[in-house]
């Protein structure tokens, strides 16, 4: 049976092979998700039961009941020392399944990033809407967070409201 160190042990193998993503699916082993490809962990496929005791085992009785009331929870989850991660926990054909997407602890800075300068340009205007688009995994969310840093560093007040925070 999983316990949280086995659930612990596939967080870091998340880490350990810079893959994006852990996917728990019922009578699937673990699947890391590198270089946009899923994998499969060397692993028994997780019964149902199995994935449903890990992933009810890191909520908080608000969370569970969320998850019973809307068939799915998004939530932040952290292992100190190691990473945190935005998890998506859903119901799938009567059962529990799960991803969790590393998210690193550094922001990045636009430079880094590689981006077009145009896109520092816009972190200078005084208003406006920006909309930010693409498909899961394409770089929406650090390139949000390196330009809310970038405004950060000026005089400018920023409020995000998330749902899970994410940095």
């Amino acid at each position: 049976m999983p316990d949280d160190e086995f659930f612990e042990s596939l967080l870091a193998e998340c880490i350990k092979k810079s893959a994006s993503d852990l996917h728990l699916k019922p009578m699937r082993p673990p699947l890391l998700r590198i270089h946009g490809r899923l994998m499969p962990i060397e692993a028994d496929p997780l019964q149902p039961n199995e994935i449903e005791e890990m992933v009810l085992a890191i909520l908080k009785p608000s969370q569970k009941a969320h998850l019973e009331e809307r068939m799915a929870l998004d939530l932040g989850y952290g292992v100190p020392g190691l990473a945190r991660f935005r998890g998506n926990i859903y119901r799938q054909r009567g059962t529990l399944a799960a991803a969790f997407r590393r998210i690193p602890y550094e922001i990045r800075n636009l430079a880094d990033l590689e981006l077009p300068e145009s896109l520092g340009e816009l972190c200078d205007i005084p208003m406006g809407l920006v909309l930010v688009t693409g498909p899961t995994g394409s770089g929406k969310t650090t390139t949000l967070y390196s330009a809310l840093n970038e405004i950060n560093d000026s005089v400018r007040k920023i409020i995000t409201i998330e749902d899970p925070v994410e940095y």
